[in-house]
């Protein structure tokens, strides 16, 4: 069976990253971003993880080896340590955490995590399955290179518009219709993005967008 992809909201959520290496200081960048709470168990970490503990109070550092003590209340754990003992013996203890990243073997947990490119609201996940990570990151930048900055802005006023829509008196018919048009590239200018708004504000006063925009 074929894993499907998933986002899920790790904000505030505490989750317990097992290692200190290369491999989990990627685990803790993304775990960042998402706004978790980190609890590193490690006897040593990277210079980097050093210093991400020392700036951002989201993180905090055991400066221990592995206990199943520290999975209490875990959210999340992921086993990344570079010792194959400690690893099984973390992932035992860990049974009855919800979601399990084992970089070591993904088939032994229950969630990986891919690699992924956002602009604002729009996320877009590259995974090949293990298949080649090289594939994906160059995948990853070509991605990058056709979504770029502008797009989470663009991003943002479609969903600004379906808000205005969704809360509009329009026919059903008339919002998807409506919400079809703004896919038009001609919409990714900001001058139009404008003029459209104002169009939905006028919705207010009994008027309709679609005599407006044809």
């Amino acid at each position: 069976m074929s894993p499907i992809p998933l986002m899920i909201d790790l904000n505030g959520r505490r989750t317990v990253v097992v290692g200190g290496g290369a491999v989990a200081e990627k685990r803790v960048n993304v775990l960042c971003e998402a706004g978790a709470f980190i609890t590193i168990i490690s006897p040593s970490v990277t210079r980097t993880l050093e210093e991400k503990v020392t700036s951002n109070k989201r993180i905090e550092w055991i400066r221990k080896e592995f206990d199943e003590a520290y999975l209490k209340d875990a959210y999340t754990v992921v086993i990344a340590t570079n010792d194959e003992k400690v690893n099984e013996q973390a992932l035992r203890s860990a049974s009855h955490v919800p979601l399990i990243n084992y970089p070591p073997d993904a088939n032994k947990g229950n969630f990986t995590i891919p690699g992924y490119l956002t602009r604002g609201k729009l996320t877009i996940s590259i995974s090949t399955g293990g298949a080649s990570p090289m594939l994906a990151s160059r995948i990853k930048k070509r991605l990058a290179n056709e979504y770029d900055d502008d797009y989470g802005q663009y991003v943002d006023f479609l969903y600004v518009c379906r808000q205005q829509l969704k809360q509009s008196s329009l026919p059903k018919e008339e919002k998807q219709t409506l919400l079809k048009h703004l896919l038009h590239d001609s919409y990714k200018n900001r001058d139009q993005q404008t003029l459209f708004l104002k169009e939905l504000e006028k919705l207010k006063e009994g008027g309709t967008v679609f005599e407006r925009i044809n």
